[in-house]
Formats: structure tokens, C-alpha cells, sequence
């Protein structure tokens, strides 16, 4: 995995990747705290508007970050490559679109290190759900500590599992834009 110097700072990087994150979670909650929807009625439409909410944050992170990264190939093709969407193999979506494709080209382009990024994006992603604590702690109501353990399990494994995943990502040398 030969690194990148970058043309991004690390802070703009890491600023960036803490935006993405906030900006994900957030969305969440959008339409009842900000759209003032009512909650919706059945677990259906409440995984509904999950799913149009992460959507649309997905979409935005992607232009956001076709601002922030040094893109400079004039095909359509080179620039999905970048975020990992190439016709030879299956596009991450929302979390792995957000979590992994915007967020490991930032902070290679930021100049850190890919075993770094390896285990950089997961605790980004990891962290996106703490928000869960705050759900199962008042929804089903569970104990704060019983709670904590089942997100500290989910956290766990989303920084293994993403760790993995960042080191194919970054394997597939689509990365290498800086």
C-alpha cells in the first residue's frame, strides 16, 4: 500500500470525517425534531424514514466531499472510483458509502497514514452509534448499564468489522487520487 502524501490538512480531514459523522446521526432525527413530522406510527414507516434520511445524507456526502477531495479525473468513472463505486464489483451504500468511501479518501488525502485510516473510519462509524445507548436505554427500557454493554458489543464489532473492510477498500488502490 504505497501512502499518500495528501493536498488535504489532517484537521480539514478529520473536521470533515467528525461532520460527516454528526451530520448522519443528526439526519436521523431530522423530521421530527426539525421538520416537527410526528413520530411515525408503526415500525415500518419508522425504518422508512431511517432509510430516506440516510439516503439523502449519503447523496449529500458524496457532493460534499467531490468539493473537498482533489478529484481531478475528467471521467465519470474515475470519480465513482473513487468513492469505490466501479462496475466490476457490488457499491457500498449509505454507511459504507458515507463511513468508508468519503471518509478514507479525506483522511488519505489528509496525509495520514492507511494504517491509520484502517482504524480511523471505523471509530467514526462506531461512534455514529452511540445515538442507539439513548434508544435502548428509554425505548426498551434497559438499565444504563445494560444498555452500555449492548452498544459497547455494536461498537465493538462495527470497528472490526470496519477495520476489514477499510483495508479492502483502501487494497483496491482507488484511493490513490492525491
Amino acid at each position: 500500500m504505497e501512502e499518500s502524501e495528501g493536498r488535504l490538512s489532517k484537521l480539514v480531514a478529520v473536521i470533515a470525517c467528525i461532520a460527516m459523522t454528526l451530520f448522519y446521526v443528526s439526519i436521523l432525527y431530522a423530521p421530527t425534531l426539525i421538520l416537527r413530522l410526528p413520530p411515525p406510527q408503526s415500525y415500518e414507516n419508522f425504518m422508512i424514514r431511517r432509510f430516506i434520511c440516510a439516503a439523502v445524507w449519503s447523496v449529500a456526502s458524496v457532493i460534499f466531499c467531490a468539493f473537498v477531495l482533489p478529484i481531478t479525473g475528467g471521467e465519470a468513472s474515475y470519480s465513482f472510483g473513487v468513492y469505490g463505486i466501479r462496475s466490476d464489483h457490488f457499491a457500498p451504500v449509505t454507511e459504507e458509502l458515507v463511513f468508508r468511501a468519503c471518509m478514507i479518501p479525506l483522511l488519505l488525502c489528509g496525509g495520514f497514514k492507511a494504517y491509520n485510516v484502517i482504524f480511523l473510519c471505523p471509530t467514526f462509524f462506531s461512534l455514529a452509534h452511540l445515538n442507539h445507548m439513548m434508544e435502548i436505554y428509554s425505548r426498551h427500557n434497559y438499565s444504563l448499564l445494560k444498555a452500555s454493554l449492548v452498544v459497547g458489543l455494536q461498537l465493538g464489532y462495527t470497528v472490526i468489522f470496519g477495520s476489514y473492510a477499510s483495508f479492502l477498500f483502501i487494497r483496491t488502490g482507488w484511493w490513490s487520487i492525491c
